[in-house]
This record gives structure tokens, C-alpha cells and sequence, in this order.
């Protein structure tokens, strides 16, 4: 006989102690309507169905399953997928490096999608911002030729960007003296912007450096190049995230449309601070737009 709706809502059957729903569903805290559901599809289906009463009954030993069911639904994954995944049987070591996995997937997406709540925060910010003077810290000024030791890359996003820069700094700090490592430089190198697939231009400004006697840098694919003299070029110091240097480009575009002068080429980001995870606010960048004067009509 089942207990009364006071008494705990255990069963018997075949000597052991099972758990009518609705107690199963607050001890594992899965609402009772999922478990009916997993149920009916077959995910997840009870120890035991009463074939009168229609109540279902779970044990214990249920809980690991149910556990890992909920961890991949948590982590984004369709009932079908998880389905997939129980078939295969991993074993507990292969199912939590599996977790792992997810997770930092997981934590990836949310970064990515924190830094876009940024990024609309920021063009909301700047829609009312007009002006036709050109900010304090913009200069107009000539930039000095400098030895580019540089490599080009592919990436999907800034995050991505970020991983190489760390890369890329680590190795040329340990191989090139401080006082021959200058900043780290980047440039655009398509005609348009796109969220994706950014193609870059990527290294840093050196002195005294030859290329023979430079050791092989974590299979990095650098090249010694050149940054040419530029005659004059419209600077400004960006200080904040290197994703909204937006903010600073459109001060330094209004300025130009009301100059006598024009863009010439690839704009060039130096980073005067680089970016670190959770001072991305402090970073400072100066953007450097090469110019030249108008045809005249």
C-alpha cells in the first residue's frame, strides 16, 4: 500500500526503498513536469510506473543520471543531443572533461555576448554626441619609419585578437631585449569592417633586431617588415575598450570631413597601455590616420 499524503511517499518493491515523484523531483530539485516529460520520451523514465494509479517512483541510485541530464540542458544542449550522449556510456572521467568543455564554451559566449551589451551601451552613449571641434588630444603630425616585426592573422573577434596579442607579446618579450621592443602595432588590412573574419596585421616596432639570429618564436609565422615615414597623419589617444574605438575614429573622421585634408591608406591602432582581462576601460590606444591634402575642384 502506498503512505498517506502526511507520511513520507516511499514504495517497497522487491526490497527496496523507492520515492513517488513529487518527493524525487525536491530532493534532486527537477520540476516534477520535466521528469513526467523525460519520461515520455524516454530520457529519463521512472524505476517504477504503478499500472493502476499511474504514479511513478525513482530511487537513489537514479540521481547520477538525472544529474547529468540536467548539466548538459543547463549548458545549452536539445533533449536530442543529450539523448546522443547518454548512449555513448562515457565513463565519469570522459563525461566531466566532456562538462569542462561545454563550460568554458559556455563561458566564452557569455564574454562575447557582455562585450556586445558593452558595445550597445557605448553607440547609445555616442548617439547625441556631435562636434566639430576636434577633441584636446588629437594632433596632426608626422610619424618616423620604424622596423615591423609582424605577422598576419585571421581572427573572429577582439577576444580572439586578445589571445594572439598575449601570445605574440610573451614570445618577443623573452627573446627580444626591453629596449629594443617597441609597441605593438595593428592595422585593418581589408577595405571594410566586418564583425567576423578580421584580417590583421599584427607585431610590434623593433630596433636592432635580425631576423637570422632570432630563435624560432612558438611557430609564429613573423616576418621583419617596415613602417613606412608617414608626412602627416591625425592622431588621438582612445583610452577604453579596444572594441569601442569607434567613439574616437568618428571625433577624428568629423574633423577631417570639415579640414582641407583627406585619408591616405591603412589607419594604424599603437598600443600605448595593452589590454588586460578586467582593465579592458584602461587600455590606451592611439590611432594614427595618415592624411593628405584635398584635390582641389
Amino acid at each position: 500500500m502506498l503512505t498517506g499524503p502526511n507520511e513520507t511517499a516511499t514504495l517497497a518493491v522487491i526490497g527496496k526503498q523507492m520515492f513517488k515523484i513529487g518527493e524525487f523531483s525536491k530532493l534532486i530539485q527537477v520540476p516534477a513536469s520535466a521528469l513526467r516529460y523525460y519520461d515520455d520520451i524516454g530520457l529519463f523514465k521512472p524505476l517504477h510506473t504503478d499500472s493502476e494509479s499511474g504514479y511513478r517512483y525513482y530511487r537513489t541510485s537514479q540521481i547520477p543520471l538525472i544529474n547529468r541530464i540536467v548539466a548538459l540542458k543547463e549548458l545549452g544542449l536539445q533533449l536530442d543531443q543529450i539523448r546522443h550522449i547518454l548512449d555513448q556510456q562515457l565513463d565519469e572521467e570522459a563525461f566531466r572533461g566532456m562538462l569542462l568543455l561545454k563550460q568554458a564554451e559556455l563561458e566564452q559566449k557569455i564574454k562575447l555576448d557582455e562585450m556586445r551589451l558593452q558595445l550597445v551601451a557605448a553607440r547609445l552613449a555616442h548617439i547625441d554626441i556631435e562636434s566639430s571641434s576636434p577633441p584636446d588630444n588629437m594632433e596632426i603630425r608626422s610619424l618616423p619609419r620604424a622596423d615591423y616585426l609582424c605577422l598576419d592573422a585571421t581572427v573572429k573577434n577582439f577576444n580572439e585578437a586578445q589571445s594572439l596579442i598575449e601570445r605574440l607579446t610573451i614570445c618577443l618579450s623573452q627573446s627580444i631585449a626591453a629596449k629594443n621592443l617597441g609597441r605593438l602595432t595593428a592595422i585593418l588590412m581589408q577595405d571594410c569592417y566586418e564583425h567576423e573574419d578580421l584580417e590583421l596585421r599584427l607585431g610590434y616596432t623593433v630596433e636592432g633586431v635580425n631576423m637570422k639570429t632570432l630563435p624560432r618564436l612558438a611557430d609564429l609565422d613573423l616576418r621583419l617588415a617596415e613602417l613606412p615615414p608617414v608626412n602627416l597623419a591625425a592622431t588621438l589617444v582612445h583610452i577604453g575598450p579596444p572594441g569601442e574605438t569607434f567613439v574616437s575614429r568618428s571625433a577624428i573622421a568629423s574633423w577631417v570631413e570639415q579640414s582641407e585634408y583627406e585619408f591616405l591608406g591603412s589607419s594604424r591602432e599603437v598600443f600605448l597601455s595593452l589590454p588586460t582581462p578586467g582593465k579592458l576601460t584602461e587600455t590606451a590606444i592611439e590611432l594614427q590616420y595618415p592624411l593628405r591634402p584635398k584635390a582641389k575642384p
